[in-house]
């Protein structure tokens, strides 16, 4: 067992606790974890509630780094637009750590940004976000047929394509867009 020292940033949304560690000082050439627990998880040793303890922010922990993670579980029943808040929100602080990949929370924004989470979604958004949607918002045309013509969609290194929602590009358009009221 090698108990060593890390950098932990902990981001405590109900009942998810997102996390980034690296190590302290940082090793050249070698990234952290980042990751999920969910309640009766653990990160390599450290429980669900005495991670719940530590609150949010940054954190100086010994750990051993081989030690057992255990995810957790989400209670009760999540709904489309629950999961997708929770991956947006997870991107957004996988990008605030540095440990983001260019372009993904904007991808994954366009999913997320559904008509019933457009306004549960704003509140975390930066003004970088913020204006990248607005100027994305004013490609998205006013009609079905003229965004269907314009062909909205994500296309991902591993060759897939997924089509941005009608609906969210409607949301989109409404709240950031010209006809935001």
């Amino acid at each position: 067992m090698a108990i060593r020292q890390f950098t932990l940033i902990l981001e405590l949304i109900d009942p998810d606790i997102f996390y980034f560690w690296n190590y302290d000082p940082p090793v050249k050439n070698v990234g952290g974890s980042l990751d999920v627990i969910l309640p009766g998880g653990s990160l390599h040793g450290i429980s669900y509630d005495k991670l719940q303890l530590l609150g949010n922010g940054t954190h100086t922990v010994q750990f051993d780094e081989a030690g057992r993670c255990r995810r957790g579980l989400r209670p009760g029943v999540e709904t489309a637009d629950d999961r997708l808040l929770r991956q947006a929100r997870f991107e957004l602080f996988a990008e605030r750590v540095g440990a983001g990949m260019f372009g993904q929370p904007i991808c994954t924004l366009l999913l997320a940004l559904t008509p019933g989470n457009v306004q549960r979604i704003s509140p975390f958004l930066s003004a970088t976000h913020i204006e990248q949607l607005q100027e994305y918002a004013q490609s998205i045309g006013t009609t079905k047929p003229k965004r269907d013509e314009e062909g909205h969609s994500i296309f991902s290194s591993s060759g897939t394509t997924q089509r941005i929602p009608d609906e969210n590009l409607e949301a989109i358009r409404k709240y950031f867009g010209p006809d935001k009221a």
